[in-house]
């Protein structure tokens, strides 16, 4: 995931799956980069927004959320897929701005849910180290199955 000044957290593959994903990118017969492509744009993404989703908090006080509404906005690369926070319009209208807080460290947050020693739950890192092995696994799945196949 690429990062921007409007990208909620960075995240990227251990290295030891990382070696994993490149020995099946190598034997892969044709093009590997359309297959990650595919995936990432269509299940890994889905995999990650609904992950991240899950972690956002709502509070009790009956306001307009994000975790009820299309709180992202996503930008497909080669390879990689940069998920960010919607700053559309304003605090009023729908805007998520307070979404990247925790990443920013800031804003306000509730002291008692801090886990990062600085403000906030970071959920885009709860989501995303919930969701990766899943993603790894299924990436790796789509990679190993073509191999066997032949293409």
């Amino acid at each position: 995931m690429a990062s921007n000044n409007k990208t909620i957290g960075v995240y990227y593959c251990n290295y030891d799956d990382f070696i994993k994903l490149q020995e099946a990118i190598k034997k892969y017969p044709g093009s590997s980069e359309e297959a990650i492509n595919e995936y990432l744009r269509n299940k890994g993404s889905r995999n990650l927004i609904d992950s991240t989703t899950f972690y956002i908090p709502v509070s009790k006080t009956g306001k307009h959320h994000a975790k009820s509404n299309n709180w992202y906005n996503i930008d497909y690369k080669n390879l990689e897929v940069d998920i960010s926070n919607s700053l559309e319009g304003t605090r009023k209208t729908g805007s998520f701005y307070y979404l990247y807080y925790v990443s920013t460290f800031t804003g306000t947050s509730d002291p008692s849910k801090r886990k990062t020693g600085v403000g906030g739950i970071d959920f885009f890192e709860e989501g995303a180290d919930k969701v990766y092995p899943i993603v790894k696994d299924e990436l790796l799945n789509i990679l190993e199955t073509k191999i066997k196949e032949g293409f």
